[in-house]
């Protein structure tokens, strides 16, 4: 790794840390946050995507939630993890997507991961159906394996 890449690398690890306690103060460098998804090393994207996913708006969660899934299989626990719990906050935040949500939580499921990572999933799961109540029988369904409706 050049140095240039260990500096962007350490302060995408600050602004992440930022964007867990206050996703607003980061939300601002979401433009350039975006390009270096595009432009960047596999651990600086997927870094990059785990801010993102902290601060985005509800309407590119589609598109982050799909960059994320193609970064998921390839990546430690450490960002799958990250990813996960980033997921439960925006089910917070947008509880309207929570269709949109399950569906990426199921993909995540048939990804081979860790015990921890699976998990962390199902506690998202449990999360969401505290959450917005409504969203219990496509849960249900989600973890039935039974498709979900979207």
């Amino acid at each position: 790794l050049s140095p240039s890449m260990i500096v962007r690398y350490s302060a995408l690890r600050i602004i992440n840390k930022i964007a867990t306690i206050d996703p607003l103060i980061v939300e601002s460098c979401e433009p350039t946050l975006k390009e270096l998804v595009i432009n960047s090393h596999r651990a600086l994207a997927s870094l990059t995507l785990s801010v993102l996913l902290k601060v985005c708006k509800e309407k590119d969660l589609l598109k982050i939630l799909e960059i994320v899934l193609t970064f998921f299989p390839d990546v430690g626990d450490e960002f799958q993890t990250d990813a996960i719990v980033s997921v439960r906050h925006i089910i917070k935040r947008y509880p309207k997507s929570y269709l949109l949500l399950l569906h990426f939580l199921l993909k995540c499921l048939k990804i081979k991961s860790t015990v921890t990572v699976k998990e962390e999933l199902l506690n998202s799961i449990m999360a969401m159906i505290a959450h917005i109540p409504e969203s219990r029988n496509d849960a249900l369904l989600l973890i039935s394996g039974r498709r979900l409706r979207i």
